[in-house]
């Protein structure tokens, strides 16, 4: 049940009067701030090297620390929901993931330091899991970028950068509480030195359960969760070229709710579920790097445990009670050599090879796992310094010993005729290999089987980006174009209904099969501008038309909404040290193929809007609170998510 702590949020208001009362007291004004930072910014995710963001040959949009810190988001889907072109699906089952560009989210690879994440359910991944306090940055690179990072890189990727030592010892943390019974503790010491440097990161995160409003069963409840996150990145320098690199990271997460299940027009049966988390990864690097060449190889490992337990609620469906287990591994070894052949050319030429396994209740061959490797080659070349010209050609052979083989072609173009101005193209084929889930994997939720089906082809797609930035002073103007074409998309296809009497109803079972039925084609225009007054405002704000359409079907894609937009303000009073922040999402009309009625439903356009208070007190603590879906917008099926609440703590950093 929903549950409001009035206590919580009286503490909040007096902690809030108290903040404004006292700050000229303990404040201390900031003297200068520093709006250069994001163009000095080194960016990795579009090359695979590291290169300033004013000068990437790609464009690479970078989300920094401070942005995070005042979007009040506590996890990466809040924080990638709030940016142009990305939206965020909320989702029971699956939890919460982003898609990019109008493409469903199986296409947008996701990355944290490099390494891929693991652990899709229905070909999405929570994002929830994680938290915004370990993150540092994070890298947004739009279109088909197969050429570098091979299967679901075609619509983009987005790579979190956690944070990482300075010199000497440093460390933060966090607490807070609030509305929902929600609950946040986090912390984090670094440690850095000319012989090795470490970073060591926690954080735990709650909240209850909540209702849903519902019709049918007004017992349905959003999930409740309880999440740990552990982290530790050591860096050693061995010698003055020369350094290796170990990290071993771990997440739980348990999460509990009550969800309702038709069997028939007349009848709706409530089941309690539960679903246990365990992600734990690790690698090794060895990086050597002079001022024209970089060789680096890099190995790791994750393993993403999970286990689903229905308990159906009325004793006599106790025979439809089960516990489902499914085990995924995932592990890579890269090798990655970056030389300067001549001065204009920064070439890259890298070898990966790749194994994954699953182990399920669900896979009733028994364990399965496959092998693929993979060879790719990239050149930044500078054509001309004055106007300013970059070209990037790319090419990526990937070798799969279940479908073959699958070739990566992409070309960027950076033009700067003059400095105020900044053109980037991009042309680029794209390819997902077929998860092993839809290779082997049977899902059965009664009446509902889908069969996994293992002669499934790659997808492939080719992609068009097309970007332009304008910058007059502090005032920063945007556009850009995108064209997305898929095919081979794998699908459900109906294979077989059975009639199945229960009293004086029937209950049909349908079991489907995956196949490659489907296409896609995404396009759209995107425009916004970004504006820092007086050292002290600051606001982005961007609109994004969006046409997603499944070929075959001739309809809107699921869920794929043609207008959306963004806006991000911050407001700093320097002199009582004080900053009021919001961040805003604003979703339009959403289509949904109804097979009943064999026709497209539109759900209602939604809006994301958050609030964020947050007081100085000297130079190291800092009090906040925050408001989140200010406008109470949520419901049982495609936009399970908190309803409006309030929550606030405090932060301590020591630089």
């Amino acid at each position: 049940m929903r549950t409001l702590y009035f206590s919580g949020a009286l503490r909040i208001e007096v902690l809030l009067f108290s903040v404004w009362s006292f700050s000229s007291i303990f404040a201390e004004p900031d003297v200068e701030l520093d709006l250069s930072n994001a163009l000095e910014e080194v960016v990795v995710t579009g090359t695979r090297n590291p290169v300033r963001q004013d000068k990437a040959p790609i464009k690479t949009e970078v989300i920094t620390r401070t942005e995070i810190e005042e979007s009040g988001k506590t996890n990466l889907s809040g924080l990638l929901s709030v940016q142009p072109g990305l939206q965020v699906s909320y989702a029971n089952a699956s939890g919460n993931s982003v898609s990019m560009q109008g493409l469903p989210s199986d296409y947008a690879l996701v990355l944290v330091d490099g390494q891929r994440l693991i652990g899709r359910t229905k070909g999405a991944l929570n994002l929830d899991r994680i938290p915004s306090e370990t993150i540092e940055r994070i890298e947004i690179v739009r279109g088909a970028t197969s050429s570098l990072y091979g299967s679901e890189a075609m619509g983009g990727v987005i790579n979190v950068i956690t944070k990482k030592p300075s010199d000497g010892i440093t460390y933060d943390a966090t607490l807070g509480y609030g509305e929902l019974g929600q609950f946040l503790a986090s912390t984090g010491l670094y440690f850095g030195s000319d012989k090795l440097s470490n970073a060591v990161q926690f954080a735990y995160r709650s909240r209850q359960q909540y209702s849903l409003p519902s019709e049918t069963a007004p017992e349905m409840t959003g999930r409740s969760f309880e999440q740990y996150n552990v982290r530790n990145a050591t860096t050693f320098y061995l010698m003055e070229e020369l350094e290796a690199g170990l990290h071993v990271s771990a997440v739980r997460r348990e999460e509990l709710g009550v969800n309702n299940y038709p069997t028939s027009k007349d009848s709706v049966k409530i089941l309690e579920e539960k679903k246990e988390n365990t992600i734990a990864d690790g690698g090794i690097s060895l990086e050597h790097k002079t001022d024209n060449n970089t060789f680096r190889i890099e190995s790791t490992y994750s393993q993403y445990n999970d286990t689903y337990t229905k308990d159906y609620k009325d004793p006599a469906d106790d025979k439809f009670d089960s516990v489902e287990n499914t085990r995924e591994d995932y592990a890579d070894i890269v090798t990655h050599w970056s030389f300067l052949p001549v001065d204009s050319h920064r070439v890259s030429l890298g070898l990966e090879n790749i194994w994954e396994r699953i182990e399920a209740d669900r896979v009733p061959s028994g364990p399965v796992n496959r092998q693929r490797n993979a060879v790719f080659i990239q050149d930044e070349w500078d054509l001309w310094d004055n106007p300013g010209l970059q070209f990037t050609p790319g090419l990526r052979l990937d070798y799969d010993e279940t479908y073959g083989e699958n070739l990566s072609p992409r070309a960027g173009l950076r033009f700067d005729p003059v400095s105020s101005l900044t053109l980037w193209t991009a042309y680029g084929w794209g390819f997902r290999a077929p998860s092993l889930k839809e290779l082997y994997y049977d899902f059965e939720f009664f009446p509902i089987a889908i069969k996994g089906n293992d002669e499934l082809k790659a997808e492939k797609s080719k992609s068009v980006t097309a970007d332009a930035e304008y910058r007059i002073g502090s005032l920063v103007l945007t556009t850009g174009a995108f064209f997305h074409e898929i095919t081979d998309k794998i699908n459900t296809e109906l294979v077989s209904t059975k009639e199945i009497p229960v009293g004086p109803s029937t209950i049909y079972e349908y079991t489907y099969g995956y196949t490659n039925i489907d296409g896609v084609e995404s396009k759209g225009l995107q425009a916004g501008f970004r504006f820092n007054l007086i050292r002290t405002f600051t606001v982005k704000t961007n609109y994004v038309y969006t046409e997603a359409k499944d070929i075959k079907a001739n309809r809107p894609l699921d869920g794929q909404a043609n207008h959306s937009g963004t806006v991000n303000a911050s407001y700093k009073i320097l002199p009582i040290g004080l900053t009021a922040s919001v961040t805003a999402a604003f979703v339009g009309l959403r289509p949904y193929f109804n097979d009943t009625e064999n026709k497209t439903e539109y759900k209602d356009a939604y809006s994301d809007i958050s609030v964020k208070l947050e007081q100085k007190f000297g130079k190291n603590l800092r009090a906040f609170v925050i408001g989140e879906n200010l406008t109470n917008e949520y419901n049982e099926t495609n936009l399970v998510r908190p309803p409006r609440n309030f929550w606030g703590g405090l932060t301590y950093t020591s630089f």
